[in-house]
């Protein structure tokens, strides 16, 4: 399975960046992606890297974490694979829903009685509002 990983580590400097290349190297993580049709080679954005050697995105995530949280506690990890992501310190977006609290799907299986059309119509209202004229 293949995995890309993408790592932030805010106000780092380029030194910072090579120790992290050099920690993620140690753990198989590659800076260079070989397109499949082409075969030509590409080399990733600072801080992204491709994995292909793990069995599953838990062991990626590990390894992606033992890399990089000795050079900062604080950076963020993102990992997309077949499974799906995994995040580590990043922020957390609020959506429409959660910001006019439309409750979540979560919440609807806590009160199965409970209808969301009416909070849904109450975002097609507000999202309609915000449409550019």
């Amino acid at each position: 399975m293949q995995y890309m990983v993408r790592i932030e580590i805010h106000n780092a400097s380029s030194e910072t960046y090579e120790r992290l290349h050099y920690a993620m190297a140690s753990e198989s993580f590659s800076r260079f992606l070989t397109d499949d049709d082409s075969r030509q080679t590409y080399h990733a954005p600072t801080g992204t890297y491709w994995i292909d050697s793990y069995s599953g995105i838990s062991a990626v995530f590990a390894a992606a974490q033992r890399a990089t949280l000795p050079i900062d506690g604080t950076a963020e990890i993102v990992i997309s694979g077949p499974e799906g992501f995994r995040f580590l310190n990043c922020r957390e977006q609020p959506t429409v829903a959660k910001l006019i609290g439309i409750p979540t799907p979560s919440v609807w299986a806590e009160a199965p009685k409970m209808s969301p059309t009416p909070q849904l119509d109450q975002l097609k209202f507000l999202a309609s509002l915000h449409r550019p004229k």
